[in-house]
């Protein structure tokens, strides 16, 4: 047995001599430390799971945010697909819009033309809508793809921010497996 790093004597049993007592000592205190060293082993096979158990659970919380972000991304990116397409489809009704006037603006032409002045006046006007109806489509698209670029950036970093607290999950997993130890 040790005692503060001295082998402390036994009474040698039935009379044994000196040397087969040191021999019984040294026996003992063998097997004692092969008992605590198994304890030992099993102490750490024990904490090795709850590691892995923990970076298991970690990497599961990671996926799982992960799919979130990547289903908050797809579902921004269905709702600016639709935005989209509906300024397209304003695009469209405006350009038909715009080619009615000018069908308009040849009818009037040609109902003015004795008139040359006043029907340049009134093209001009009609060009004038025409060019601020394509200014205010010109705004709503840019606003459009900021609106766009804002969602894709938070979407981004949601996603960072999740691979972050992963990270953490798994540093804090570790640092747990370590002060058990």
């Amino acid at each position: 047995m040790a005692n503060r790093g001295r082998a402390t004597p036994l009474p040698s049993p039935g009379g044994r001599s000196t040397a087969s007592s040191d021999a019984f000592e040294l026996n003992i205190e063998a097997q004692m430390l092969a008992l605590l060293g198994q304890n030992e082993e099993r102490k750490a096979a024990k904490l090795d799971k709850k590691r892995d158990a923990i970076l298991k659970r970690a990497h599961k919380l990671k996926d799982a945010y992960e799919a979130e972000c990547a289903e908050a991304v797809g579902t921004e990116e269905a709702r600016i697909n639709k935005r989209l397409e509906e300024h397209r489809q304003e695009d469209a009704r405006i350009a038909a819009e715009a080619r009615k006037c000018e069908r308009q603006l040849l009818a009037l032409l040609r109902q003015a033309a004795g008139d040359v002045g006043q029907a340049g006046v009134r093209v001009q006007a009609e060009r004038d809508m025409v060019a601020q109806k394509v200014d205010t489509v010109g705004v709503s698209l840019l606003r459009l793809a900021d609106a766009h670029n804002e969602a894709v950036d938070g979407a981004l970093v949601n996603m960072w921010a999740g691979e972050a607290a992963a990270v953490k999950l798994e540093e804090r997993a570790g640092e747990e497996g370590n002060v058990a130890a």
